[in-house]
C-alpha cells in the first residue's frame, strides 16, 4: 500500500516548526542574530543558564504568523497598527 502524503496544513506546520528550530540553532551558535523578542529571550536564557530547550521557544503556525506581523515587520508595514494622527 502506498503511504499517504501529508496534507497541506500538516506540511505547513511541520515546515514552520523546522524553520523555527533551525533559526534557534543558528542563534545558539552565533551565526544569526535574534529578530524578535522570543528569539532574544531564547538567547538570554541560553547565556544565563548555559542551556535552553529550543522546543520551549517554538510557536504554533498561527502564533508565528502573528509574531511576524507584530514584531518582525517594520512599523510602516504592519497591518494592525492604526495610522498616526497629525
Amino acid at each position: 500500500m502506498k503511504p499517504r502524503s501529508k496534507s497541506r496544513s500538516r506540511w505547513e506546520r511541520a515546515f514552520a516548526h523546522a524553520l523555527q528550530l533551525w533559526r534557534l540553532e543558528q542563534i545558539a551558535c552565533g551565526a544569526e542574530k535574534p529578530l524578535c523578542t522570543r528569539e532574544e529571550f531564547f538567547l538570554q536564557t541560553l547565556q544565563d543558564f548555559g542551556r535552553a530547550n529550543p522546543n520551549d521557544f517554538i510557536l504554533p503556525l498561527p502564533l508565528l504568523a502573528w509574531e511576524g506581523v507584530t514584531e518582525v515587520l517594520p512599523p510602516d508595514e504592519r497591518s494592525d497598527d492604526p495610522e498616526p494622527e497629525h
